[in-house]
């Protein structure tokens, strides 16, 4: 760790997280027509991007069942996106995937073992801070 990240009381956990793009025809599928990504209107033939965890579909800014449960389908249906499990772009959601989001899985709450578990720790990433305690940055509600 960084002495910049070591005065700011935040840590890193290398390879958990990335740019992730989705189309924003996916994002309105699931948030509903006229639902804003960061402060925006999203038009359906949009891409949008964030900086969030390997595995996180829908831009929520964790990894929780409802990945899982695109990741499986994605796979079932021979699917290649972000929204779909293919974390790593490569065109095929296979065994590199899973191991990216079951690492930020298991991941996400490791860097704020003072923070309560539903906080998720992002470091440099903006967010609303709450459940701040003892030196840890904690986040929630990306």
């Amino acid at each position: 760790m960084d002495s910049h990240h070591q005065r700011r009381g935040t840590r890193r956990v290398a390879g958990i997280t990335t740019l992730g793009a989705m189309h924003g025809s996916d994002y309105t599928a699931i948030r509903g027509a006229g639902t804003l990504f960061d402060g925006e209107t999203v038009n359906p033939g949009a891409v949008l991007v964030k900086y969030t965890y390997y595995g996180d579909t829908d831009f929520n800014g964790k990894v929780n069942f409802d990945d899982y449960a695109r990741i499986d389908a994605g796979f079932n249906a021979h699917a290649t996106s972000w929204f779909t499990g293919d974390f790593d772009g490569n065109g095929k959601i296979n065994f590199d995937d899973y191991a990216l989001i079951d690492q930020a899985f298991n991941a996400q709450f490791a860097c704020c073992e003072n923070c309560s578990v539903s906080h998720v720790c992002l470091g440099e990433m903006k967010a609303h801070t709450r459940g701040f305690r003892g030196g840890e940055k904690c986040f929630g509600g990306l």
